[in-house]
């Protein structure tokens, strides 16, 4: 704690992710008197707190810990921080999340018919639904994440293995670079039922994979109207196979690239980030 506090000490801003990270930072700034500006930038979508720890960090939030400065990832965040945490309005900031666009290391050909699912193995994930989806399909699936819920892993391979699909659905865990892994298939998905991001998109465009997505995140409010027909809001398999064969139909690549250069490179994102620093802290 002394080491932070004299860093600290001779900071303007320190910009701090995720609520936990946040109250220790904010903790050592208010006990060693330090006078740093901290900004909490949240990512998170669940607000509901259910444990007893958690209940505790949102008194700590709400109260002797409140955060001065709020960046959230989404509409959604920024209004709990202004309605729950009440934080002015004025002190509260969006910023998309961002993902540097990688260079291939060996161009690979794409695996014929095949699909992948970039996601940790968590029930909001909706990976169930993948599964059953690729059973009406032509191709196999590939599910790239690690396994956050046991119990929900266990009922997937069960489900696989009740629809016939151990030769068509594969599992991929501690993947370290996603954009390297994902140029091998030809199609992308995100079933998930609620996300923040979803960063997993902006990786999907940044390698210009056509992809079809579920209707959630701030991600895919910002793509929306570039990319409509890559967005689907409702979870029936009928009209997912229908809108993926019109995407392969009319795939046209570049607009990928287009959305990702005009919303998600690090450049935008160190600019948005400059803009903020600036408004709290003029240089």
């Amino acid at each position: 704690m002394k080491q932070t506090a004299t860093l600290l000490k001779i900071t303007d801003i320190a910009h701090v992710h995720l609520k936990h990270n946040f109250l220790y930072i904010n903790l050592i700034n208010k006990v060693f008197n330090c006078d740093c500006k901290i900004i909490l930038h949240d990512h998170s979508h669940n607000f509901h707190p259910k444990t007893f720890k958690s209940k505790i960090s949102l008194f700590l939030l709400k109260t002797i810990l409140k955060p001065q400065y709020y960046i959230g990832v989404s509409k959604e965040n920024c209004n709990w921080a202004e309605f729950h945490l009440k934080i002015n309005k004025k002190h509260i900031y969006k910023l998309t999340n961002f993902v540097a666009k990688e260079k291939l290391i060996n161009s690979q050909k794409k695996i014929k018919n095949s699909y992948v699912l970039v996601s940790n193995i968590s029930r909001i994930k909706n990976i169930e639904f993948a599964i059953k989806l690729i059973s009406k399909l032509n191709g196999t699936l590939t599910i790239i994440g690690n396994i956050y819920d046991a119990t929900y892993y266990n009922e997937l391979t069960n489900l696989i293995e009740q629809l016939n699909l151990k030769s068509k659905v594969y599992f991929a865990h501690k993947i370290q670079n996603v954009q390297q892994e994902i140029n091998k298939y030809e199609f992308a998905l995100l079933t998930s039922l609620k996300e923040t991001g979803p960063l997993v998109v902006i990786e999907y465009l940044a390698q210009e994979i056509p992809f079809l997505t579920y209707d959630t995140g701030e991600v895919i409010q910002t793509i929306k109207k570039e990319l409509p027909t890559n967005i689907i809001n409702n979870f029936n398999i009928k009209e997912w196979a229908e809108r993926i064969d019109e995407i392969k139909k009319n795939n046209v690549k570049k607009n990928y690239l287009t959305a990702y250069n005009n919303y998600f490179t690090s450049d935008k994102y160190l600019k948005e980030c400059t803009k903020i620093y600036n408004q709290i802290q003029p240089f």
